[in-house]
């Protein structure tokens, strides 16, 4: 009786949210969608961040906010007093300081403001489902948008880019950019087909998984390849994945492979998968610029020897401070934190991944939810080492679902919400907002 009144209690007290909760839920699900459209802007701010920002300010106006479990205070304090310390520092130095202060502004919103925001607004595990499939289905789109390049002209999608090696944006401004958020897209499409539950369709999760594979294959990222893989092992490692399951992720990945090698195939001068490979290798005897293997690990050098040189304030974490060569950053995320940082700075960003990761791991589950979060994590920790991502939303946003997913395990939550629900239709969208 007295587990029954205190369920009761928990109930009460989760479904006591005010319009201004709920508002914040509703655009913080539009955000997570909206996140993967990076050329969608208004101004230089693009949809994705208006919307999540916007969704923390208006639960921060809320007197009815649900408790949930995460990091101690001082913690979560500690953390951010690093990033505002190191970064206030690499402002001091930096080529433009007003720009570096807006860096570190974004950091401290991604470390610490969107997983409390994510602890809150998905704080069921109903919840957290519809918010992970807003954002795997916004990284679907996004790789979609390669197709319709491919279809209606390079110019259909403004701010997107078509290189000359044939490789396709989508709807971000660069292909790397698109090489990650379309394997997020795979592997949330991987680990929901291995989900045990049967009250949820099989389209979205197909329709995820071919538009990531094809969005992934015209970007030509084989760093976003890389962390396909790496993701699909997670998967496999923490829950395996049935006959039939393995069956569809074929069907799948045949489908978008037959056709974006196809598009390929027909479009000049552009390069198949294994070419792709080839070439950033420097195996074949195309043009040294396209590289990449060479150029970025170049990069990686001369922001070990800067930070070397200042290991204590970093040169600024402005974009004209981050320069290293004539046009490239450090494309590592721990030694452009480091050159750009300092120590003090790249150490509370270091903290923050391995608490959150470590948390994460120890509260897992077999569940699809879980599995898939942690495989998204996995995938952009290996992407941020070849890529210059130390705010990006696609590397912080998996951290935030991980961490809501820690607190909904931290807590008593209720019985009967179950965490294979990955369905998306009106109902499930209704459901995320009550």
């Amino acid at each position: 009786m007295t587990t029954m009144t205190r369920t009761g209690r928990i109930r009460e007290e989760r479904n006591r949210v005010d319009f201004l909760v709920r508002l914040a839920g509703f655009l913080f699900i539009l955000g997570l969608f909206a996140s993967s459209l990076l050329v969608l802007r208004v101004g230089g701010t693009t949809i994705g961040d208006l919307l999540m920002i916007s969704s923390a300010l208006v639960l921060s106006l809320s007197a009815k906010k649900p408790e949930m479990p995460g990091p101690s205070h001082i913690f979560q304090v500690l953390v951010v007093l690093m990033i505002v310390t190191g970064g206030g520092l690499a402002s001091i130095v930096s080529q433009d300081t007003a720009d570096s202060l807006m860096v570190m502004l974004r950091v401290i919103y991604v470390v610490a403001i969107l997983p409390w925001q994510a602890r809150i607004l998905l704080n069921t595990p109903k919840r957290l489902a519809n918010g992970l499939l807003s954002f795997a289905l916004g990284a679907a789109v996004c790789g979609l948008g390669g197709v319709l390049q491919v279809v209606a002209g390079a110019d259909v999608i403004p701010g997107g880019q078509v290189t000359i090696a044939g490789r396709f944006s989508g709807f971000t401004g660069h292909v790397s950019d698109t090489g990650i958020i379309t394997a997020l897209a795979v592997i949330f499409g991987v680990a929901a087909l291995g989900a045990r539950s049967r009250d949820y369709g099989r389209f979205l999760p197909l329709f995820i998984l071919t538009g990531g594979i094809a969005g992934l294959i015209l970007s030509g990222s084989v760093s976003g390849m890389l962390a396909t893989g790496l993701g699909t092992l997670v998967i496999l490692a923490l829950r395996g994945v049935s006959v039939g399951r393995i069956f569809l992720v074929a069907v799948a990945a045949g489908v978008g492979l037959y056709w974006a090698t196809g598009t390929i195939g027909s479009t000049a001068n552009a390069l198949s998968p294994s070419e792709r490979v080839l070439q950033v290798l420097g195996i074949t005897g195309s043009e040294e610029s396209l590289n990449t293997t060479s150029s970025r690990w170049e990069t990686d050098l001369l922001g070990w020897q800067g930070f070397l040189h200042a290991p204590l304030t970093g040169v600024g974490l402005d974009a004209q401070s981050s320069i290293v060569t004539e046009t490239l950053s450090v494309h590592n995320f721990l030694l452009a934190a480091m050159y750009q940082g300092g120590a003090i700075f790249s150490l509370g960003l270091v903290v923050a991944i391995v608490t959150g990761i470590r948390q994460g791991w120890r509260h897992r589950s077999d569940d699809s939810i879980s599995v898939a979060i942690l495989a998204m994590t996995a995938a952009t920790l290996v992407f941020s080492m070849t890529a210059p991502s130390f705010y990006n939303r696609y590397f912080w946003i998996p951290l935030a679902l991980l961490a809501a997913h820690v607190a909904i395990k931290r807590s008593d939550h209720l019985p009967g919400e179950s965490a294979e629900s990955l369905t998306i239709g009106s109902k499930q969208w209704k459901s995320a907002l009550r």
